[in-house]
């Protein structure tokens, strides 16, 4: 692309052009100045010219999207290179790509292209499509036909083929159309790739052309540090992380291997298909009538291989189960509830139950190695001299696909029995309950992703912009510096916070009774239900109701939403009443709702307005104290602390908190009030941490009745 010029510096040209006279001021009727805002476009200004790392905090409200979209769009277009902004939240991917950047293509006078690229996951096979449409047509089941019929003309008029563009009420609506979806997404395992006769169509690849040509790509964390193993975004020396308190979790996640009932069943269906699902063998069995009689006898050994194979597989998957139940509930002596957990280490290997499992481990991976072989064998043969889009090239590259997903599970499988599996990694077998049966898992997690990022992300991009609404804690950014890896002499942030515009000691009462029990306490959960009805009830509706514990919430629900319908409110509940974007619509619409959420409620939601007048956090955002990956990073920590390090239990929680404290005052004009049923905030000594992290705002501690009485007062003042 043509390199644009600017007139000025870029520190200056973005500050401009967010300014009160300037041309994004100029397309609203009514523009608030933000100082902070310009404050923080100034910042990102300089560490994209000057290819620094920043970390910024930036409070709710000072618009933060626009404060980095506007002058990666200026160095962009002025160096003719590209600039990911990456999210953890599909929210935050539609506000950016929905409402800021094509707010900034009117306003700024400036040619840009930008794009949204997402999971593989997210995008329909057309081969996949087409294989369904084909066995719908001949369905006997006219939930099938009329689901297929449904995707056809969807797929007519939408040009992404992004499967979160099917609107909810669909899926409700045709009712097969939530399994056919799944039947027919993008998949690493059954991928052609070039090989496809469907490639110079497919919407993964053409969504990933799309954003090879675009200034700025808007991706996801996930997306983002997988892109740093595997080319699926274009090169890019700068990269901005957005809601980058979420850095640490999602890293977690894309450096730890597990192996689940899942794993097995996935497996399955990726060599043998189902009732359901088209696999390797029927695309084998299909094809195989279209090619030359000499490679078909070629590779009948190997395919008579993979079907034994293939049905062992799954008697052994099941026997690993069965030994990895009995190892956590013969280890575990706190399990209950049908649930249990136990972190491996020397004294699980020394149990007859961990042999056991090893044992199994073992039968898995002599059957992988049959499994590898023959695939293997099947895509050599086949492949040998095939042209391109014909039935033995195809047959070559899903060989080479399934062959992949033997090797990922094998690897899986050979670190989490490794009594040894290299620096910072924790691992733990755990097996719960549910409704559809005993589920289990084999996991490993590094307990440290610092050094990762390091060598992922910070020594391979020229500028990298950390910025989220919760990144300090006690007025510092030390901790997250020590939890996503920039600590160490080798990599030193700039710091930037830049306050929220908001007033909150007129606009945010918080209020902390003194007299509810906390959890374990007798009476605690007669207490809370009554505290929440009170509340709810003051308040007309309008409420949010935060909750840790799923079993808690339903329980709540269940008990309290009788005595608020009759009270004319309308309560719903995450998990029960429908999907979060439906339950946020009613929040948003109705003015009597209460919800009832969990974590994804903490974050990510945003109600100006009187319809959310009311925040409240039925329990302080502890981390589970059990869990191996909390224990080890705790350990890890108290090592630190002793060398002056930052510790990690507190400073996880507070985050957490921040998040859900922020859910209520999100304009200039709201007011409301939040309520924290802990009293571990004012009766603990970390609870002082917690006041010194959140904004100045108005508090009253008192005893339930006069907290309900103050908030009365404030919410009819407001």
């Amino acid at each position: 692309r043509e390199r644009l010029e600017l007139e000025t510096p870029l520190v200056a040209a973005a500050a401009g052009l967010l300014n009160t006279d300037g041309p994004v001021a100029a397309a609203f009727e009514r523009w608030e100045h933000r100082a902070g805002q310009i404050e923080m476009a100034e910042g990102v200004a300089r560490a994209l010219a000057d290819g620094e790392i920043l970390m910024v905090e930036a409070g709710t409200g000072v618009g933060k999207s626009l404060a980095y979209l506007v002058p990666s769009l200026l160095w962009s277009r002025a160096n003719a290179q590209p600039v990911i902004v990456s999210t953890n939240t599909k929210n935050l991917q539609e506000q950016l790509t929905e409402k800021d950047l094509p707010l900034l293509r009117r306003t700024l006078g400036v040619d840009f292209e930008a794009a949204l690229l997402k999971g593989r996951s997210n995008y329909l096979c057309l081969r996949r499509f087409v294989t369904q449409l084909r066995d719908a047509t001949v369905s006997m089941l006219s939930e099938d036909r009329q689901a297929m019929a449904y995707l056809v003309a969807w797929l007519a008029e939408c040009d992404s083929g992004d499967l979160d563009m099917i609107p909810a009420e669909a899926k409700i609506v045709f009712s097969g159309l939530r399994r056919l979806i799944e039947r027919t997404r993008s998949d690493r395992a059954s991928c052609l790739g070039r090989g496809c006769q469907y490639a110079t169509r497919c919407p993964l690849r053409v969504a990933r052309a799309v954003a090879r040509n675009a200034d700025v790509v808007v991706s996801n964390h996930a997306l983002t540090l997988a892109a740093t193993q595997v080319d699926v975004l274009p090169e890019a020396g700068r990269v901005i992380f957005d809601e980058a308190h979420n850095l640490e979790s999602v890293a977690t996640d894309q450096l730890g291997y597990e192996i689940t009932n899942f794993s097995f069943r996935d497996l399955r269906r990726t060599l043998s298909g189902g009732s359901r699902h088209d696999g390797f063998s029927n695309s084998l069995a299909r094809k195989l009538p279209e090619i030359a009689p000499d490679r078909a006898s070629a590779i009948g050994g190997a395919r008579a291989t993979l079907e034994t194979a293939t049905d062992s597989l799954e008697h052994a998957g099941e026997e690993l189960g069965v030994a990895v139940i009995d190892l956590c509930v013969a280890l575990d002596e706190e399990a209950g509830a049908g649930r249990a957990r136990i972190r491996l280490g020397g004294r699980v290997y020394a149990t007859p139950q961990w042999q056991r499992v090893g044992e199994a481990v073992e039968a898995v991976r002599i059957l992988l190695d049959a499994t590898d072989d023959a695939l293997g064998k099947i895509a050599e043969t086949m492949g040998d001299g095939a042209e391109r889009a014909t039935p033995e090239s195809e047959l070559a590259l899903e060989a080479a696909g399934a062959r992949a997903q033997v090797a990922e599970l094998y690897m899986a499988l050979g670190t989490v029995m490794d009594d040894d599996p290299g620096a910072g990694y924790v691992l733990w077998a755990e097996t719960v309950r549910t409704r559809w049966g005993e589920l289990w898992r084999l996991a490993a997690a590094p307990v440290d992703v610092g050094p990762a990022l390091r060598r992922a992300v910070y020594e391979k991009r020229e500028s990298v912009i950390i910025t989220s609404a919760t990144l300090t804690v006690d007025g510092s950014f030390a901790y997250m510096k020590q939890r996503l890896g920039l600590n160490g002499p080798e990599v030193v942030p700039r710091e930037l916070v830049v306050p929220s515009p908001f007033h909150y000691r007129e606009q945010l009462l918080l209020c902390v009774p003194q007299d509810i029990p906390t959890r374990g306490e007798v009476g605690r959960n007669e207490a809370l239900s009554e505290a929440l009805m009170q509340i709810a009830r003051l308040a007309g509706g309008g409420t949010l109701l935060l909750f840790t514990s799923r079993s808690q919430m339903e329980h709540t629900f269940e008990r309290i939403r009788g005595p608020l319908a009759e009270e004319g409110l309308s309560p719903i509940c995450q998990h029960i009443s429908g999907p979060r974007t439906w339950l946020l619509q009613q929040l948003r619409d109705r003015e009597k709702t209460v919800l009832f959420g969990l974590k994804s409620f903490w974050e990510g939601v945003d109600v100006p307005g009187e319809a959310l007048r009311c925040v409240v956090i039925t329990k302080l955002p502890f981390q589970v104290p059990t869990d191996p990956i909390v224990q080890s990073r705790c350990e890890l920590a108290a090592k630190r602390e002793a060398l002056g390090g930052s510790d990690y239990y507190i400073p996880e929680t507070i985050l957490a908190f921040k998040q859900g404290f922020g859910r209520l005052v999100r304009s200039m004009t709201d007011q409301g009030v939040v309520f924290v049923l802990d009293n571990r905030l004012i009766t603990r000594s970390y609870g002082q941490r917690f006041f010194a992290s959140i904004p100045d705002c108005s508090i009253y501690v008192s005893d339930f009745h006069e907290c309900l009485c103050e908030a009365e007062r404030w919410l009819k003042r407001a």
